[in-house]
């Protein structure tokens, strides 16, 4: 009997551990930009991705459910490719992300965004929004150089 209870025990003990086995952390399939106008920011591709939806329109949507105030948009960190309106517009749509993210209890909204342009080579956005945490308007500032 003490037989059969050491091999039960050795049993349990064994194939708990096997189920127990930790493989890593999920990983995500990495986003990938497949048009001419995309903003690349460290090493991710962000961009307008066309699909049909369920009725056969072409629908467009951005790839990335990201806020523009959690990307490091520095000249060192982000750059961009195409047309500078249309990445404009990708930079517009990661501030309605920030601001779907607000309705859903975040704590930050951007209220507009201004562009100035130096040159084709470089796009420059001042961002402003305000925060839960200041009664203040908060400026963020992103300068992106075109991809060489």
């Amino acid at each position: 009997m003490k037989k059969i209870l050491l091999i039960m025990s050795f049993l349990m003990i064994s194939t708990s551990s096997v189920f127990a086995q930790d493989d890593g952390y999920y990983q995500y399939e990495k986003q990938t930009c497949n048009s001419d106008t995309c903003l690349f920011v460290g090493d991710a591709e962000i961009g307008y991705t066309e699909y049909s939806d369920l009725e056969g329109n072409q629908v467009k949507s951005l790839n990335t459910d990201s806020s523009i105030l959690d990307m490091d948009l520095s000249i060192n960190n982000a750059c961009f490719t195409g047309d500078n309106k249309k990445v404009e517009g990708i930079l517009e749509a990661l501030a309605g992300n920030t601001n779907a993210y607000y309705g859903q209890g975040g704590h930050a909204i951007v209220d507009s965004i201004a562009f100035a342009q130096s040159s084709s080579a470089i796009l420059v956005a001042k961002i402003f929004y305000l925060t839960d945490y200041s009664s203040n308007m908060e400026i963020d500032y992103a300068v992106i150089k075109k991809c060489e």
